[in-house]
Formats: C-alpha cells, sequence, structure tokens
C-alpha cells in the first residue's frame, strides 16, 4: 500500500502542474516580494485579492498544491507505520534533493499570508439538526470539524 501511495507522488511531483506550482512560488517571492521574507504575507494576501477570480491559475492554488503533496509527504514518511518505512527513507532521499528544503522553507512563510485570505464568516448560522440522508455525512464532518485546531 505505501508503494502505491508513493507512486502516486512520485506521479503527482513529476506533473507539469506540480514544476508550475514551484516556479510560481519562486517567481512571488523573487519579483513581488524582492527576496523579503518580511514582505510575504502582505503580498501573498494582495496577489490572492487580485487573483480570486481566477483561482484555478492562481497562486494560492498553486500553493495549495505544494502543501497538500508536501503534508502527504510527510504524513507517509512521520505518521504511517509501515513495515517498510526505512526503505521509504532511502527511496525519499533517491528521489528527492536538498532543494527541496528551500522550496519548503519558502512555502512556510506563505503560511500566514494564506490564513489572511478568507474572510470572516463565522456569523454564519448553524445548520439544521434535521437533514436528508444524503447530507448526514457533511453534517458528521461539519461537527467534528468544530473540534479541529
Amino acid at each position: 500500500m505505501v508503494n502505491q501511495i508513493y507512486a502516486d507522488l512520485l506521479r503527482e511531483y513529476r506533473s507539469p502542474e506540480f514544476g508550475e506550482a514551484i516556479t510560481a512560488l519562486i517567481d512571488f517571492y523573487i519579483d513581488d516580494c524582492g527576496r523579503d521574507v518580511s514582505r510575504i504575507t502582505d503580498k501573498y494576501i494582495k496577489r490572492h485579492n487580485n487573483e480570486k477570480k481566477d483561482m484555478k491559475n492562481s497562486l494560492h492554488f498553486k500553493r495549495r498544491l505544494l502543501w497538500q503533496f508536501y503534508w502527504d509527504l510527510s504524513r507517509l514518511r512521520y505518521e504511517y507505520n509501515f513495515p517498510c518505512i526505512c526503505a521509504l527513507k532511502h527511496r525519499l532521499k533517491k528521489n528527492f534533493t536538498k532543494r527541496e528544503s528551500e522550496v519548503l522553507r519558502l512555502l512556510y512563510h506563505t503560511v500566514d499570508g494564506a490564513k489572511g485570505c478568507f474572510d470572516d464568516i463565522s456569523d454564519v448560522a448553524e445548520p439544521k439538526r434535521h437533514i436528508g440522508k444524503t447530507e448526514i455525512s457533511i453534517y458528521r464532518l461539519y461537527q467534528e470539524s468544530k473540534r479541529w485546531k
């Protein structure tokens, strides 16, 4: 199972969309932020506000693609207790380079900007408890999500 998950991650890593996302993130840092980490949050939010209408091509969407990929990779590496995890560690070193740390460092600095992209919608009323059969799973997930940090 771990081999299939890893193969899927590698396929995603080698996709043009992934390469485009990395390039967009680096270009954002160099061009928009002038290589100044302290400007990332404000510039990220400004860029997001300008790109809201074309979310598929937005920096925010591309950042989410990268974040999800690295999150999945980290969970595979650190949280799953598969017997072949030692072999996975070796394969990670073979398939990925030290350059990943630079991308991860830059990606990590975008977190505050990404959090600032969401409008406050806490005033939305609670959903009704009497819901149909088709909505029960979403309602259960909603109830659970209220306990998430």
